[in-house]
C-alpha cells in the first residue's frame, strides 16, 4: 500500500510464484548467452506472512545453487524480516538483504507507506535491519529511500526540510552499519501520489550534496552489487565518477562495457 506505488491501484493482490524449473533454465540461458552475470537480484512483492515470503526466497536461492553455476553477488530485496529469517537467507547463500524503508521521517511514514506501518511498523522494520546486521555484518544490508515522495506530504514546510529528513535516515544508516540507497521519486499515473509534482529542484540539491558528505565521512564499502552502469534510478551513477575508485570494488561494478553482455549493446559505441 505504498502511496507512491502504482501497482497499489491495480486491482487484487494474487500470490503467483515462478516455476523453479523454469526460472533455473532462464538462468542456464542467460549465462550461455551472456557469459556471466553482474549480480543476482531477488524481488517480487510481499506476503503478510513474512516467514512465508521468506520461504520462497529461500527455495529460489537453493534452485539457483543446484544448477552449479558460479554466481555472482546476490541480493534478497524483500520487506523487513525478523533474525531467524534473516538467517535462514544468510545460510542459503544471499550475501546482501535490502529492507527498504523508502521514507524516513515517522509522520511521513505514516503517510505515505501505510501497510508498512500496519504490518511491521517503523520501529520494527528498523529493529529488523539493526538484526540483519548482526546476521550479515556491516556493510551487508541495504535500505533505501525514495527521495523526493516526502515532499508529497505535509510534515515538512520546505524541500530542502525533506531533504534533511532523508540525510537523516541515511546518517542512521550508516552508524548502523547498513547501507542506505536511494531512488529517485518519478511520480507514476495510477498511484495514490499520481497527482502530485514531483520533487522540485531545491529537494535534490540538497540531498546530492548532503549524500557526498556522507559518502566521504563513512568507509562502509559500497555494495558489490552497485555498477555504476546500473544505477539508473538515482545520480549515485553520475556522483560515482567523483571516486570511481570506490565504486569499481564491486563484481558488478568490474564487469567490462563492452567485453560483457553483447547481446544487450548492439550499436553502443565501442568507447563507452
Amino acid at each position: 500500500e505504498c502511496r507512491f506505488c502504482s501497482w497499489v491501484r491495480m486491482g487484487k493482490s494474487v500470490e503467483v510464484r515462478p516455476n523453479v524449473e523454469e526460472m533455473r533454465d532462464t538462468l542456464r540461458e542467460i549465462l550461455d548467452e551472456q557469459g556471466s552475470i553482474g549480480y543476482l537480484a531477488f524481488s517480487g512483492g510481499s506476503l503478510f506472512n513474512r516467514t512465508k515470503e521468506a520461504d520462497a526466497f529461500v527455495d529460489y536461492m537453493r534452485a539457483v545453487r543446484e544448477t552449479g553455476a558460479r554466481l555472482p553477488s546476490t541480493v534478497a530485496a524483500i520487506q523487513a524480516l525478523d533474525q531467524a529469517d534473516s538467517a535462514r537467507l544468510k545460510d542459503v547463500g544471499f550475501d546482501y538483504v535490502c529492507y527498504s524503508m523508502e521514507v524516513w521521517s515517522d509522520k511521513a511514514w505514516h503517510a505515505i507507506v501505510p501497510g508498512k506501518e500496519r504490518s511491521v511498523g517503523r520501529e520494527g522494520w528498523m529493529r529488523c535491519l539493526k538484526e540483519a546486521v548482526d546476521v550479515f555484518g556491516p556493510g551487508r544490508v541495504l535500505c533505501n529511500f525514495v527521495a523526493g515522495v516526502e515532499t508529497a506530504s505535509d510534515a515538512f514546510r520546505s524541500p530542502e526540510e525533506a531533504a534533511e529528513s532523508t540525510l537523516e535516515g541515511m546518517r542512521w544508516c550508516y552508524e548502523n552499519g547498513i547501507y542506505p540507497k536511494y531512488t529517485i521519486w518519478i511520480v507514476p499515473g495510477g498511484s495514490i501520489l499520481g497527482q502530485h509534482e514531483p520533487a522540485p529542484l531545491e529537494y535534490y540539491a540538497r540531498l546530492l550534496t548532503g549524500r557526498q558528505d556522507l559518502f566521504a565521512e563513512y568507509a562502509l564499502p559500497v555494495p558489490s552489487i552497485d555498477c555504476i552502469r546500473c544505477l539508473t534510478e538515482s545520480c549515485e551513477a553520475d556522483l560515482a565518477v567523483l571516486d570511481p575508485a570506490r565504486f569499481a570494488r564491486g563484481s558488478a561494478g568490474a564487469h567490462g562495457w563492452t567485453s560483457h553482455h553483447p547481446a544487450a549493446h548492439v550499436g553502443v559505441p565501442a568507447a563507452l
